[in-house]
Order: structure tokens, then sequence, then C-alpha cells
């Protein structure tokens, strides 16, 4: 329902920085234990919300490449 992409770069060092935050809503009749995002190398992962709380119990194995 919302997709937002924040990016700031570091000209310096040649790198950038950045989040991603995407809201959704599961319809009803469409419920799924997950959500499946597909990242391209060097992108990872460090932090998820859900509920609006910080959701630390993700498996470790979360980023395959």
């Amino acid at each position: 329902m919302h997709y937002s992409i924040s990016v700031t770069p570091d000209y310096s060092s040649k790198t950038i920085r950045g989040n991603t935050v995407i809201r959704y809503k599961v319809l009803a009749g469409q419920q799924s234990d997950y959500l499946q995002i597909d990242l391209q190398q060097p992108l990872k992962i460090d932090t998820i919300y859900y509920d609006g709380k910080l959701y630390i119990n993700y498996p470790a194995n979360l980023i395959q490449w």
C-alpha cells in the first residue's frame, strides 16, 4: 500500500546508504505466513518492524542469494 525509499550518497567514500519502508495489508482470504522480498547483492535487511514493533525473531538464514 506504501513504498518509501530514502538514500544518502557519501561522495568521499563513494558509497550510498539508505532505507526502504514497505507497508502492506493482507487481504481477507489471502493470509500468508511470509512476505518475500528479493534483494540484489550487496543489499541486506538489518531491521524488521512488524505491527509497529521491532521484530527480532526472524530466521538467521533470512538472506539467501
